[in-house]
């Protein structure tokens, strides 16, 4: 993670980011609160590992982004990308929207609603622990697409989900492509990506 390190150095984005979330976070619930003291690692540095696996596409969504992550952070050092922020919760959507107008990001939409609903052109979807392989791919009906890549960060219960998930991903040709194990702290993760045929 030594690049995260680069990117993460002198980044007032960024900077300026994480003392918005910790001041949003007193009042909405956009972190949980035990991860205030390690927000830098937990969430920022946690966030910018996926960089690889986006390098060449342009377009990414970040599906049930809630408070920006990993959005907000993706969008402040991928200036050359466009990120579509999707969140249901109104207070979630308008901090995520003062966010947007304070740090000047224009390579970010804020979309208000549910991916179920959306019919937007993107290469990649994103989630960050928001719900199950299963209902993610199910609810992203109106956005699948040949060459579509699902990036998922997951815990240590993604093999289950994606017993779960064995029998959509078949109807839909989606394919588990790199299973990334990495460690935030002392915290098991892993990364899938996955690919529509």
């Amino acid at each position: 993670m030594n690049y995260i390190e680069e990117l993460i150095k002198e980044n007032l984005c960024i900077e300026e980011y994480v003392n918005m979330l910790k001041e949003a976070n007193r009042y909405i619930n956009l972190i949980s609160r035990r991860d205030m003291e390690r927000i830098w690692s937990y969430h920022i540095r946690d966030s910018l590992f996926i960089i690889p696996y986006i390098e060449k596409y342009r377009y990414i969504m970040d599906l049930g982004t809630g408070g920006g992550l990993p959005g907000i952070p993706l969008a402040c050092v991928e200036r050359d990308k466009f990120f579509f922020l999707v969140e249901s919760i109104g207070k979630k959507v308008k901090f995520l929207l003062e966010v947007k107008e304070k740090l000047k990001l224009k390579n970010v939409e804020i979309i208000h609603g549910r991916v179920e609903n959306l019919k937007v052109d993107v290469d990649v979807v994103v989630a960050r622990t928001v719900t199950s392989v299963y209902n993610i791919i199910k609810w992203t009906r109106n956005i699948r697409k040949s060459g579509l890549k699902y990036i998922l960060y997951k815990g240590r219960g993604y093999l289950g989900e994606l017993r779960e998930a064995e029998k959509i991903m078949a109807k839909f040709r989606i394919n588990l492509v790199k299973h990334i194990k990495y460690n935030v702290e002392d915290v098991e993760k892993h990364l899938l990506i996955l690919e529509v045929e």
